[in-house]
């Protein structure tokens, strides 16, 4: 079965669907309400880079499941955040430092933090978007 929707019927399915959501206030949450809590994480961008597929299928998959859980009456929260570990930018930092030929653990602690910091200032803009 072969279905193929131009851009006109595509946009009709989209704005009923959208209008079904917001009829039924799908997208609110409320932590006063009576339902059951569903929370889940927004994975964190972290200052490695550029997007990637990874990161548009984790939330892809995310939204499913809060979109499923709103659907079957919880109050869901998809809470948003940035990483405050850097576990991942340290990584990468440490390995451009040893591509250029810097051993990241001759550095003193001001040595790092500065190539934190232009590491930030250089990668941060393609993760996170600040007007």
């Amino acid at each position: 079965m072969n279905i193929e929707l131009g851009k006109n019927e595509t946009r009709e399915m989209e704005s009923r669907i959208q209008e079904f959501w917001d009829k039924n206030n799908f997208w609110d949450n409320d932590v006063k309400s009576n339902k059951k809590s569903f929370c889940t994480m927004m994975p964190p961008p972290n200052v490695t880079g550029n997007l990637h597929m990874g990161h548009a299928l984790d939330n892809v998959l995310t939204d499913i499941i809060c979109r499923y859980k709103r659907m079957c009456g919880f109050d869901v929260l998809w809470q948003p955040g940035t990483d405050h570990a850097a576990i991942a930018t340290q990584l990468l930092i440490e390995r451009d430092l040893s591509k250029r030929g810097i051993n990241p653990n001759s550095l003193t602690l001001d040595e790092k933090l500065d190539a934190a910091w232009k590491w930030k200032n250089d990668k941060g803009g393609q993760i996170i978007w600040v007007d």
